[in-house]
């Protein structure tokens, strides 16, 4: 067996690689090939608001929970608001994703959650603030500067019009922050506010970022294949184009 090559002492070992790019804010390695490729085009994209369509499984949850970590590790005292649509799906979404990410964060920069409060508070002082939309839960964010807000799964928001434009954006007007509506759509509910209010809109200006399960790389051909024979008629079924192509069934 031959043996290992001694590291020399000017050489970046794997772990202080990582470390470097924690301590810069940069995760972006932490993600897959779809996954970078949507994180390139939120950065390109100069709309305050950013819209996308994007298929199970895809990870999109995942994405949105790094692109807060990097706000946040990036700018002291920064604040991120995510909101999900029922306050218990934070843990499911928001915080299994974070301790996932965070699994290899260094210590000293590590941040905590916070359950009381519902947030992940970071050692610089920035915080992710998590809120549900049932019940007016939002109304816990409300208020406050921000530098990013998000809504995931947000065709499945109640109230998502007074959620946008009177709890998120009026928090951006000091900061200049942006904001990401990111869903699938709901086949029960083709009028619901994110299709009217932005998904159309966005697609008749070019806006629009859709990404289908032909898209997912986490998936091979056969595991798609195995997918779409699930539902009677495959790719024609009501609710596989909804879930997985991404379209408005009315």
């Amino acid at each position: 067996m031959p043996k290992k090559k001694p590291q020399s002492k000017n050489e970046t070992s794997p772990k202080q690689a990582r470390d470097i790019l924690w301590r810069k804010g940069l995760l972006k390695w932490k993600l897959d090939v779809l996954q970078k490729k949507i994180y390139d085009q939120f950065y390109d994209d100069s709309d305050d608001i950013t819209t996308m369509l994007i298929a199970r499984q895809t990870g999109k949850s995942f994405l949105l929970s790094v692109l807060a970590t990097e706000v946040c590790l990036k700018k002291p005292n920064a604040v991120v608001k995510f909101v999900t649509p029922k306050l218990k799906m934070v843990k499911n979404i928001l915080n299994k994703n974070m301790n996932v990410i965070l699994a290899d964060c260094p210590p000293d920069i590590k941040p905590e959650w916070k359950e009381g409060e519902k947030v992940w508070r970071f050692k610089n002082g920035s915080e992710i603030q998590a809120a549900g939309s049932d019940n007016q839960n939002y109304d816990n964010i409300r208020g406050g500067t921000c530098d990013l807000w998000m809504v995931d799964e947000a065709g499945f928001c109640d109230d998502l019009e007074e959620v946008v434009y009177s709890v998120l954006i009026p928090t951006t007007t000091m900061t200049g922050g942006r904001g990401l509506l990111s869903s699938t759509p709901d086949p029960k509910n083709p009028e619901h506010e994110f299709i009217k209010l932005f998904v159309e809109p966005a697609d008749i200006r070019g806006r629009l970022f859709k990404y289908t399960i032909d898209d997912n790389v986490r998936l091979d051909e056969a595991e798609k294949a195995k997918i779409i024979a699930r539902y009677p008629g495959g790719r024609s079924h009501p609710r596989f184009r909804a879930e997985y192509l991404c379209e408005i069934i009315r």
